[in-house]
């Protein structure tokens, strides 16, 4: 179902004469698919795979993935001097903001504090992609459908309903 379906469902069953608008509705199925979204991620933090690949500057350590992330499982840069993609290792924040001389760029580590994601200075430009599983964002537009399986569709219009 797309959001729009889910919302014309809910017009069908409570009935058209209503002050509610698109937008009320869409606030009040998005409050739904959040909720199941969490129940999912309470179950399985392996749920929504994805992946996204980061510019990285010289000289700058810090970068938010456009994405969220409820789980990174692999992070690889890439300096384009023919090597290919080097995964990173996870350490501490302290480590990670320590390497920043240019006798320790090489190192090749990462922290994630909150939804930041800090790196060496490298001293190059570089590509990173980061593997992991997201927390699906909201759906905005009509055509958007829920990232969860159709079985679980109707607990929206249900959620919807319930508003």
């Amino acid at each position: 179902m797309t959001l729009k379906n889910i919302r014309d469902t809910i017009l069908a069953i409570i009935g058209s004469d209503t002050e509610l608008q698109n937008a009320d509705f869409n606030t009040f199925i998005n409050e739904g698919y959040t909720n199941v979204i969490s129940k999912i991620l309470d179950e399985r933090k392996d749920f929504f795979p994805d992946n996204e690949t980061i510019a990285v500057t010289s000289g700058d350590i810090d970068y938010t993935p456009t994405k969220t992330w409820s789980n990174i499982t692999l992070i690889q840069i890439d300096f384009g001097d023919g090597v290919g993609y080097q995964t990173l290792t996870k350490s501490s924040l302290e480590t990670v903001l320590g390497a920043n001389s240019t006798d320790t760029r090489n190192i090749l580590i990462y922290h994630l504090w909150g939804d930041i994601l800090y790196v060496p200075n490298f001293g190059k430009t570089a590509t990173m992609r980061i593997y992991g599983y997201v927390i699906p964002t909201a759906l905005s537009g009509d055509s958007d459908t829920p990232a969860f399986s159709s079985l679980l569709h109707p607990c929206l219009v249900t959620w919807g309903v319930g508003r």
